[in-house]
């Protein structure tokens, strides 16, 4: 990963990094956002319910298919 950089007392730090050190960057940032957030919903019990009871709805066959947003205004009726 490239990266150059030059500090001294007088003037605050530069950084350079290469267009690929970047992507990567930016790659881990993303990553460890979804970690954060897996972590989040594993520690909120109700979102937990709620994911175990549709487990359950889909094992059983309480599923609706749908094909376009529009498909939810017939479920919802």
């Amino acid at each position: 990963m490239g990266v150059a950089y030059q500090m001294d007392d007088a003037s605050p730090a530069h950084v350079v990094i290469s267009h690929e050190a970047f992507l990567t960057l930016k790659r881990l940032h993303n990553e460890f956002e979804e970690v954060i957030e897996t972590i989040e919903i594993l520690n909120t019990p109700r979102l937990m319910k709620q994911i175990e009871r549709s487990k359950k709805d889909v094992k059983a066959g309480r599923v609706c298919e749908l094909s376009s947003p529009d498909d939810l205004d017939s479920i919802w009726e």
